[in-house]
């Protein structure tokens, strides 16, 4: 097989475990013993709700993140790529997410212009009142760098101007 490093060809093959007879085999994310009741009771009170739609912008969570930090929910971003690689700077009509992955990080910048942007006031699943400002001509700049032998080097860069899709919803 070939890959995209000769060496990773001399490492040997995965080979399982060996059965023992009598022995309850398990693969490494199981556990032998049932779930707890705490757990039982928590999977039953999820399955209660399971014809909904989960809660996308995790709110509540959102919500427990930002009082344990003292800052405001509107202050405060959950993702999948894990706390501190991904920060956003909400203002308008200028915001900017910056963040990192890997050995790649991306700065994108976007200004929205009052008279680009349409606004729209909704309440959110947990009853707050918000505001989404849509534009179909923000103004974007993209910036991809990738980490080169000690230092940072432009990978990729766009800008868009009058031309960006922009989104940002405030509470």
């Amino acid at each position: 097989m070939t890959l995209i490093r000769p060496d990773l060809d001399t490492l040997p093959a995965y080979v399982p475990g060996k059965t023992i007879p009598g022995a309850i085999k398990l693969a490494s994310n199981e556990v032998a013993l049932p779930p707890t009741p705490k757990v039982l009771a928590a999977m039953a009170e999820a399955a209660a709700t399971g014809n909904r739609y989960p809660d996308l912008a995790v709110t509540g969570l959102t919500a427990r993140l930002a009082e344990a930090r003292g800052v405001a929910p509107e202050r405060t971003a959950v993702g999948w790529a894990g706390a501190g690689r991904f920060r956003a700077d909400v203002g308008l009509p200028g915001w900017s997410v910056t963040g990192r992955a890997g050995l790649r990080r991306i700065r994108v910048e976007v200004h929205q212009p009052a008279e680009r942007t349409l606004a729209l006031e909704y309440t959110d699943p947990d009853g707050s009142r918000a505001t989404c400002r849509n534009s179909e001509r923000a103004d974007a700049h993209v910036l991809l760098e990738r980490w080169w032998f000690g230092g940072w080097r432009t990978e990729a860069e766009w800008r868009l101007d009058g031309t960006a899709h922009a989104e940002v919803g405030t509470r």
